[in-house]
């Protein structure tokens, strides 16, 4: 069902920016790249990078991309 797959992409990606992969600041790769990589739709993969963004771990900005606006700790800090 389409919740689980973007839970599952949403986890992958968190995972990599919790992790350091992705680093502060960097650029993720397009949406076309990440939804051929998971093998999901690119709605499926929206949903997901919707819920980074939600968290404030990711930023989009317009015409260049989503970027790690920070990385994530174990505890989500508001302020």
């Amino acid at each position: 069902n389409r919740g689980s797959l973007s839970d599952t992409v949403y986890e992958a990606l968190h995972e990599l920016i919790t992790t350091g992969a992705f680093a502060e600041n960097s650029r993720l790769p397009s949406e076309n790249d990440l939804a051929l990589e998971y093998k999901v739709s690119r709605p499926v993969l929206r949903q997901a990078l919707s819920r980074l963004r939600n968290e404030g771990l990711v930023e989009s900005r317009q015409g260049s991309g989503s970027f790690v606006s920070r990385r994530a700790t174990g505890s989500i800090s508001f302020g």
